[in-house]
């Protein structure tokens, strides 16, 4: 991506197991400037990184030893409420809370040149990031605040005859 878009620069937010490598491959590849790597920071700084991202990625991969993949989706509500374009993997529940071109770009899982395609497009489509990413936010302020959440359980439980109010 780096040799077609030399302007490209990425921020990676937080630790996890795969940041050596990945901080590996940016300074084997000559991209080594092209990448910074924040570490672990204050959840409260949290926003203001993520609003300094046209392109905000979740990439996954399934679970290797073939159990079902399961991750916490608050990362992607934090990126839809960004209103940024996302790139995220189809998997599992990811594909369940995006939508493909209606609230992000949906890749296969493990499909690296996908992947970058997607950004690649996101980054030259001005439009579809911000249509993508207004989606986005409308969906996750109306489906998976708290607020909606416990409006949606009480509604649960009122049709099972557990709650009433009038």
């Amino acid at each position: 991506m780096l040799r077609d878009r030399p302007e490209v620069r990425f921020l990676f937010v937080g630790e996890g197991v795969e940041r050596a490598a990945t901080e590996a491959v940016f300074k084997e590849g000559g991209g080594a400037g092209a990448a910074v790597f924040t570490g672990l920071v204050p959840q409260a700084e949290g926003p203001q990184l993520l609003a300094a991202a046209d392109v905000l990625a979740a990439p996954h991969v399934p679970n290797p030893d073939g159990t079902r993949f399961f991750g916490s989706p608050t990362k992607l509500f934090e990126y839809m409420a960004m209103g940024r374009g996302i790139v995220a993997s189809r998997l599992e529940q990811i594909g369940e809370v995006l939508e493909h071109e209606r609230t992000a770009l949906l890749v296969p899982p493990g499909d690296e040149a996908a992947l970058a395609r997607a950004i690649v497009r996101l980054i030259d489509d001005e439009r579809l990031r911000a249509r993508l990413g207004l989606a986005a936010r409308s969906r996750v302020m109306e489906r998976h605040t708290w607020q909606a959440n416990a409006r949606a359980l009480l509604e649960r439980l009122r049709a099972m005859g557990m709650v009433q109010w009038s």
